[in-house]
């Protein structure tokens, strides 16, 4: 989505490796991504601005990102030091707003195709009933998606392909999870695959990937096993379904 509004972007997949990067580079805008394993993004964002402060560099502005929308949340992002909040699923023009205004701050220019951008931490019963299989309608909003990839083929066929390998690689992670009976990696694992489900609009996924998520937090990982195979079934409808759209979707 960023490389779409003409930024670059910086990756860390957890708290340890943003804080080591704000080390090296003064970033303008960083996107913190408020869970994530091993040091949160409030904790993170504690310890970045104790290193603004130590070495005298000017603040970063911080943009919390989590799927949470509880109230208090966003107070208890600013309390650790954040400027700004934005909730999950991310949309395009929510994040561009998001963008300009840090760009209006006094002292702050965030410019696209910008060599210094934002790192993006990324780093999410004994029985139970069987899912009902979805229609093909109801397996993607396509209309979100399209709007996501900016209505580009190119960009549909990359975001679709990262959401394929992705997600065949988590469910993988979820299974041996599973196996080891390991519910708080089960729980782990379906929050950050959920996420990419939302934000893709992946209808068919993301709730049975929240209810995996919420049985890994109730450490029943027996359970959780169970919605294995109607994910696994789920996901090979979708991944049929999307490369059929995006072959017969006009070139751009």
């Amino acid at each position: 989505m960023l490389q779409q509004l003409g930024y670059a972007a910086d990756i860390a997949s957890n708290g340890t490796e943003a804080l080591s990067a704000l080390e090296q580079i003064p970033y303008d805008l960083v996107f913190m991504d408020v869970q994530m394993p091993g040091m949160d993004g409030l904790e993170t964002t504690r310890r970045i601005r104790d290193l603004e402060s130590r070495i005298s560099r000017r603040p970063a502005k911080i943009v919390a990102m989590t799927a949470n929308a509880m109230t208090g949340d966003r107070e208890k992002c600013l309390a650790a030091g954040m400027d700004d909040y934005l909730a999950k699923p991310v949309r395009p023009d929510a994040l561009q707003a998001t963008i300009e205004r840090v760009a209006k701050a006094p002292g702050y220019s965030v410019a696209p195709v910008s060599p210094v951008a934002a790192p993006v931490v990324t780093a999410p019963a004994a029985s139970l009933p069987s899912t009902p299989e979805p229609n093909e309608e109801s397996l993607v909003d396509l209309e979100h998606l399209t709007e996501f990839s900016g209505g580009s083929r190119t960009s549909l066929i990359e975001i679709t392909d990262l959401y394929f390998n992705q997600t065949s690689e988590q469910l993988d992670r979820i299974e041996a999870a599973v196996q080891q009976n390991d519910a708080d990696s089960i729980s782990r694992i379906a929050h950050s695959s959920a996420g990419a489900s939302g934000v893709c609009g992946i209808i068919a996924m993301e709730p049975l990937l929240r209810r995996m998520e919420q049985l890994g937090k109730d450490h029943c990982a027996a359970e959780a096993g169970l919605l294995l195979p109607d994910l696994r079934r789920n996901f090979q409808r979708v991944k049929r379904f999307l490369l059929n759209f995006r072959q017969n979707m006009p070139l751009s």
